[in-house]
């Protein structure tokens, strides 16, 4: 079991280097991994080979997941640091050069560690044994983070937890989380993240959504569910290359099929007037609209429902933004890959697909709302953010 006291140099040392959000921007040029491609990984490594300094070589390390020399390490860790650093299998080391088994996300003044995504899953890492990948924060962890106000809970039940960064986030004075994953590798590298971020108050448990917590009640309730309207995975027919399954990423034919599991149970487990946040992507069927799909939802909730409309695409772009990654294998892997998608998605009739954020409250007042959050800046910022406009309408 990982402790604080164990990882407070590492925090420490990361922090005095200035390794966090601040410090991707001028190296970089970006403010989160979402931001770098196939396309612009290439130059993002070209502007950060041309710097020599402890931030350069751990961005490059646990950031770009690219190989460093020992000699480049040892002017930021000492060499019992580097052995603790291997011990724990955070990076493996082999005739002078060390590479990265993980990557370190700087969230706020969070770091998160999780499998790599722009190279291979290091099965080794952290020696959390096999299970789906742990995926980094992207986005969605984002926009759910800064929905959930830090501190306004005293009890929050995280829901596909993966690395914990959303029940670490929510961590105040007299706040206690409970984190859930069905994927035990998750569960060991959330409960990494509360011992390297110098954080108590959360309890990281592996089970099947409300599982482990019985008939407990919560003041908060998130979720993160796969939610990716997709053909690989074990809610799908195929598997995504390189990795076992990908519970992690599919949500069934329209995405949400995780996300209905949980609506359905989330009463049981909300005190008085709890609330419940979610984020994801739902597949919207010919005929259908965000509302009719809203609508099912919520049929049988106790209380008031908002989703929050972050962007809208057609499973075209869908299709083209999953099928990215072939690129690596070239044009025709690429084109395959394209054809798998919008095949799969012309099957279950999928005509556009709505990314969203979702607030519930339990009450006496019953509605549903869809409100279009989608940011609009003509040229100036016309909408404000989306946890704002949650907000308002939680105070309505």
């Amino acid at each position: 079991m990982d402790t604080q006291a164990e990882w407070s140099w590492l925090r420490q040392r990361l922090s005095e280097i200035g390794y966090g959000p601040a410090g991707l921007r001028e190296p970089l040029g970006v403010s989160m991994a979402d931001e770098i491609s196939l396309v612009n990984f290439p130059a993002v490594l070209a502007r950060l080979a041309a710097q020599r300094s402890p931030l350069a070589t751990v961005l490059g390390l646990w950031f770009l997941e690219q190989k460093v020399t020992r000699r480049a390490l040892l002017a930021l860790f000492s060499r019992s640091e580097i052995e603790q650093l291997c011990a724990a299998a955070l990076v493996a080391e082999r005739d002078g050069e060390v590479r990265p088994l993980l990557r370190l996300d700087p969230v706020g003044e969070l770091l998160i560690a999780a499998d790599c995504r722009f190279g291979k899953m290091w099965r080794g890492a952290l020696r959390a044994g096999g299970g789906d990948p742990v995926y980094p924060p992207g986005a969605d962890s984002l926009w759910l983070r800064d929905t959930v106000r830090r501190g306004d809970s005293a009890s929050v039940l995280d829901l596909c937890t993966g690395s914990g960064i959303q029940a670490l986030s929510t961590l105040g004075s007299g706040v206690s989380a409970v984190g859930v994953d069905v994927n035990g590798r998750a569960v060991r590298f959330a409960r990494f993240n509360g011992a390297l971020n110098g954080l108590d108050g959360a309890t990281f448990q592996c089970g099947d959504l409300f599982a482990p917590v019985a008939a407990a009640k919560f003041d908060v309730i998130i979720a993160n569910p796969p939610f990716v309207t997709s053909p690989y995975g074990s809610l799908g027919n195929r598997r995504l290359p390189g990795v076992a399954a990908a519970s992690y990423h599919s949500g069934g034919a329209t995405g949400d099929v995780v996300l209905r599991r949980i609506l359905r149970a989330v009463p049981g487990h909300l005190r008085g007037d709890g609330r419940f946040f979610a984020v994801g992507h739902v597949g919207v069927r010919q005929g259908e609209s965000m509302e009719d799909v809203a609508q099912r939802w919520f049929a049988a909730f106790p209380g008031r429902a908002a989703v929050f409309r972050l962007e809208t695409g057609t499973a075209i772009d869908l299709a083209a933004a999953q099928s990215l990654f072939a690129l690596q294998g070239g044009r025709r892997a690429h084109e395959r890959e394209m054809t798998l998608w919008v095949g799969h998605l012309r099957h279950h009739r999928i005509e556009f697909v709505v990314a969203f954020l979702l607030a519930a409250q339990r009450g006496e007042r019953r509605s549903v709302e869809v409100i279009d959050a989608s940011p609009k800046i003509l040229p100036l910022p016309m909408t404000p953010p989306a946890p704002e406009q949650v907000a308002s309408w939680l105070a309505r």
